[in-house]
């Protein structure tokens, strides 16, 4: 009788083992996230808890959540776009756990890094914090420098929670390195990827309205770069965007760094190449502005650069001199106060350094009697508009000589006139719909 009570309970217990086996595994099943391509399961990760793998260049939209594990110094130099930033070491604590390492004792600074991270750790999955709120099919992208310990701290505590949870394979370097290969790197990647799609240049001097035609471009639907927008500046020696603080002092908007206005041409540029590779070879039109190799401080990739220069198509803006007057001081506005006009005449310095010192002092007197349209004037007919033929001159010159040094085919454009009588938002929005009529039929 024992021994039958006995394989009854070792029956009924194997049975449960069983269930409670099917039940895990059937949990394990609803929950598990799909992956996308460029994952993989990294090599000896659990199969409870995978680690996994992305080798590619990340697409917020492909995430629920991509975090950079770096310091904020690090962060605000650069990012993947849409990423969020939980440091696992901050600035002042990554400085010392470095100044120990550089010291020659290694281990003491991995006790010192160990300790910080697991606090730091805490912190981020602390109850209410923006990870612990995610569902538990959320998708979460993990990286650091260059996918070392850092990021593999908190990609094995996510994982371990149980959030699939990938890293990016070799870090923030690898995803540097790739945006570099795609706007800079060899002429022939690079120019195989610009030759992707044909860009439509806007041309026009200081004042033309240049940026209103991209923005009614944009809401016609027709692909635009604004590389005015993406480098936070107009691209002349008044181009800097400057606002009044709550002091009534002038405020200067800064530019990004030159690695992260690199990182958003990136991210605007790749969906034009994508929207052409879906049209089997009906290459994408985009519009842009006529830009000089530098906006501000920031320096246009010379591929892409060469690219807008020798774009197949450009509309120049004929618009009359009194609304080019008009829409510059509309735009400018903030200098007509009485502390945007000294930060003019500072401006205007720099600007007249190479002129007759009465130039300079003809613009000062002019804004220090509030004779603002004559100013507009002077400087467009004595400066800018003579500027700008000599930069658009200089620059075609230059791919001429590009394509002679590598022996290409000279690249021919074809420049048609767009005549706009003001700037108004209603002969804007016609201008741009006879663009859009042209080149999209």
């Amino acid at each position: 009788m024992t021994m039958i009570l006995q394989k009854r309970v070792f029956m009924v217990t194997a049975l449960w083992r069983v269930v409670v086996s099917l039940s895990s595994q059937g949990r394990r099943q609803r929950h598990r996230v799909r992956s996308i391509a460029g994952e993989s399961i990294r090599p000896l990760s659990e199969g409870a808890a995978p680690m996994w793998q992305y080798d590619g260049m990340p697409e917020a939209k492909e995430w629920t959540m991509v975090i950079d594990v770096r310091s904020p110094k690090e962060f605000r130099e650069d990012h993947v776009p849409g990423a969020v930033n939980l440091p696992v070491l901050d600035d002042e604590e990554r400085a010392v756990v470095g100044t120990l390492y550089a010291q020659n004792c290694p281990f003491e600074a991995r006790k010192l890094g160990a300790r910080l991270v697991a606090r730091n750790i805490a912190e981020i999955l602390d109850e209410g914090s923006p990870v612990c709120r995610l569902e538990r099919d959320a998708r979460i992208l993990v990286y650091c420098w260059r996918g070392g310990e850092r990021s593999n701290a908190l990609a094995v505590a996510l994982s371990r929670v149980g959030w699939h949870t990938a890293r990016l394979a070799g870090g923030y370097k690898s995803y540097r390195r790739r945006v570099r290969t795609l706007l800079h790197h060899s002429e022939e990647d690079a120019s195989s990827f610009y030759d992707s799609f044909d860009f439509v240049r806007i041309e026009g001097s200081t004042g033309t309205g240049k940026g209103l035609l991209l923005d009614a471009l944009e809401e016609e639907g027709f692909p635009t770069l604004d590389l005015e927008e993406i480098a936070n500046h107009r691209g002349s020696a008044l181009g800097g965007l400057v606002s009044i603080d709550h002091n009534g002092d002038v405020a200067l908007d800064p530019q990004p760094t030159q690695k992260m206005f690199e990182t958003n041409l990136a991210r605007s540029l790749r969906p034009f190449a994508a929207a052409t590779a879906t049209t089997k070879g009906t290459k994408t039109k985009v519009a842009v502005e006529s830009e000089s190799a530098k906006i501000g401080a920031l320096n246009l990739p010379s591929p892409l650069h060469s690219a807008i220069v020798r774009a197949p198509v450009a509309y120049a803006l004929d618009v009359p001199l009194a609304a080019r007057v008009e829409h510059i001081r509309r735009t400018y506005a903030v200098f007509e106060t009485p502390a945007g006009s000294g930060d003019l005449k500072r401006r205007l310095t720099r600007l007249a350094k190479n002129k007759p010192k009465q130039i300079l002092a003809r613009w000062v007197d002019l804004i220090d009697q509030d004779q603002w349209d004559d100013l507009v004037t002077d400087l467009l007919v004595h400066h800018y508009d003579p500027a700008y033929a000599d930069a658009s001159k200089r620059d075609q010159n230059r791919e001429k000589n590009r394509q002679k040094r590598r022996e290409e085919v000279p690249a021919t454009t074809t420049t048609r006139t767009l005549h706009l009588r003001d700037l108004t938002p209603d002969t804007v929005r016609g201008a741009a719909r006879e663009l859009a009529r042209n080149e999209l039929q």
